[in-house]
């Protein structure tokens, strides 16, 4: 597409500032304006991975951003940036790998609810689905339930992908679900219908070119016993 300029407002902004968050790059809540932050965090990006610095989003940067190539930004020291512990939570549940195309997406329907259960720290909360393609878009049932999902947020700054249980039903399928520690700011509506998440399920990928999100594969393939990690 045309490259994004300096303050330009679009979804392709927002879908740039998310995967810039993914990797470490863009420590903000994501406004869809391809503002200074926006660009001090892709120039930022650029540096990391060899390409040449420039004041917009051109197609050798979108190219790279969005492949399975990007590298995650690290600190001055060359150590990865610390990941959330993988601990794994005696949640006293059996539950299933079941793909999303061929399955969670004929179930799990647009408007219907579903329970999920925090992998890390056996807390739960209910959320109902909004929307979504390739992965559910949900939202929190109730105040209470964006209060619960809060608390897991803000155990670490930022984004973070964590290996949770999806019950829908009587089914219980292994997922991973984006947190974020700024949905739960001051200046953001506790409104349970303000704050969206995305849930994904095996299968699931991208809605930008339908990326495959490695760290959410490996979160629902640690649940099923299919990672090393």
């Amino acid at each position: 597409g045309a490259p994004l300029n300096l303050d330009d407002i679009s979804p392709t902004a927002r879908c740039v500032q998310k995967r810039l968050a993914d990797l470490g790059y863009y420590n903000y809540k994501p406004t869809s304006r391809f503002g200074g932050f926006t660009i001090l965090a892709m120039q930022n990006f650029q540096l990391k991975n060899a390409l040449n610095k420039t004041d917009v989003f051109d197609t050798d940067t979108s190219t790279l951003l969005f492949s399975n190539e990007a590298l995650f930004n690290t600190p001055a020291s060359g150590k990865q940036l610390p990941q959330m512990p993988k601990k794994k939570y005696d949640v006293g549940l059996s539950f299933e790998k079941t793909n999303w195309h061929d399955g969670v997406a004929n179930v799990f329907l647009e408007g219907s609810n579903a329970t999920i259960v925090d992998y890390g720290t056996g807390l739960e909360f209910n959320i109902t689905r909004t929307g979504g393609r390739d992965f559910a878009l949900v939202k929190c049932m109730t105040s209470d339930d964006l209060n619960i999902y809060n608390s897991i947020a803000k155990a670490k700054s930022g984004w973070q992908k964590r290996t949770v249980i999806v019950q829908i039903g009587d089914i219980n399928i292994a997922g991973s679900m984006l947190f974020d520690s700024l949905s739960g700011d001051d200046s953001v509506s506790q409104n349970a219908q303000d704050i969206e998440m995305e849930l994904y399920f095996s299968g699931s990928v991208s809605d930008i070119d339908g990326f495959i999100d490695a760290e959410h594969q490996e979160n629902i393939d640690s649940l099923s016993g299919e990672s090393d990690g």
